[in-house]
């Protein structure tokens, strides 16, 4: 017997329900018919209806709503069909900031953002590491544009909408600052671009999914709080600073400096290493080799070698990895002194130690007078970590 039902659902909201009556819970009947459960959906401001949604069918489906396409994603959460309804354009915030997308359709074909952020169909604000969908009914929307949330960046120029499937590709979108705001220098997205047509091929209409991410973001594999400086430096031209920051202990800070359309040097610093020997390559915008290492010193000329790696995530991301060889902890309760083999009176660089004395011998080094150490030096001392390269 067929049951039927009708509910209101405001947008982004949730309601359960059941159906009256109950699928009978055999598998294969003697004549090979299994009933299923459907739902009809009619949304506000369009008039076809979304029919036979298959709530007992677990898995992606693309469903025809006149000349627009709605997608039903149905998976089991312990024993519950939880039924999601999107649109066909889906947006990932991958940063740490606050970002507003925008889909536009400059008339004039204009580049100029002021000439059409004014006017928007829809805009909608993602914190960081969310996502959320493009109305259905907006879905087919020819150009996206994002920009910081805050008021102090315009728009990016228009993005244009994958029109056949494509995977991965990525641009690099400037958003350049609002006179008077304050902010001096433009913020720069990589935005990924995924088009998929559903398994089968005979539907025209894709799934996009269009993805915001950091220009470049910086690892410190470090124990230690690291301070980072980006040059950009163009082909034949001087280097010009274009982000510093501080990068805390096992961290990951995001850069939004560069579009990586220009070499990129890096130099790095520590308490106790204060000079770089060099500004190290860590991009080559034609694809070349990037350096493998950079050399920190400390005030006396002692150099601490770091290793550096560059890597990409599953979602393309350039990632930095600065990282050291070896690390010595010292749990001993005691202070510890340490260098190459056989010169232990020559402290490793970077050593925050009292020398040895005049008169003692190598393998006697005078430890520190505890009437001139401080609790929080003897402390220091207990719990003294190094890292040796």
């Amino acid at each position: 017997e067929d049951q039927s039902m009708t509910k209101d659902l405001a947008s982004g909201g949730e309601e359960p329900f059941e159906f009256s009556q109950k699928r009978a819970l055999q598998v294969r009947q003697r004549d090979m018919n299994i009933e299923f459960h459907t739902l009809s959906i009619k949304f506000d401001n369009i008039e076809d209806v979304l029919t036979h949604v298959p709530v007992d069918i677990i898995g992606v489906h693309m469903l025809p709503l006149g000349d627009l396409r709605a997608v039903a994603e149905i998976h089991n959460d312990s024993g519950c069909k939880i039924i999601a309804i999107q649109s066909t354009f889906k947006v990932y915030n991958k940063t740490s900031l606050s970002v507003d997308a925008c889909i536009c359709d400059p008339e004039d074909g204009s580049q100029n953002s002021e000439a059409w952020e004014k006017a928007l169909p829809w805009q909608e604000t993602f914190a960081g590491e969310c996502h959320g969908c493009v109305p259905l009914y907006l879905s087919n929307t020819p150009c996206m544009s994002v920009r910081p949330t805050g008021g102090k960046f315009h728009f990016s120029l228009p993005i244009p909408v994958p029109k056949v499937p494509v995977t991965g590709e990525s641009v690099f979108v400037c958003c350049p600052p609002v006179e008077g705001s304050g902010e001096t220098q433009s913020t720069y997205f990589r935005v990924r671009l995924d088009a998929k047509k559903p398994v089968g091929g005979h539907e025209d209409n894709m799934r996009i999914v269009i993805s915001i991410h950091p220009a470049l973001r910086v690892q410190n594999a470090l124990p230690f709080q690291m301070q980072t400086s980006i040059y950009s430096v163009p082909a034949g031209g001087a280097g010009v600073k274009v982000a510093e920051c501080s990068v805390g202990e096992g961290s990951v800070e995001q850069l939004y400096c560069a579009d990586l359309k220009t070499n990129l040097r890096m130099t790095a610093f520590l308490s106790t290493f204060t000079k770089v020997s060099k500004p190290v390559l860590v991009h080559d915008a034609d694809g070349g080799s990037v350096d493998k290492t950079i050399d920190l010193l400390d005030e006396a000329g002692g150099m601490l070698r770091l290793g550096m790696e560059t890597t990409s995530s599953a979602w393309g991301d350039l990632t930095i990895v600065i990282y050291a060889q070896y690390l010595i902890r010292n749990f001993t309760q005691l202070p510890l002194i340490y260098g190459a083999s056989g010169r232990v009176n020559k402290p490793a660089a970077g050593q925050n130690v009292r020398l040895l004395t005049m008169g003692s011998t190598p393998d006697k080094p005078v430890p520190p007078s505890p009437t001139k150490q401080s609790p929080s030096d003897r402390h220091s001392d207990s719990v003294f970590q190094a890292i040796y390269a």
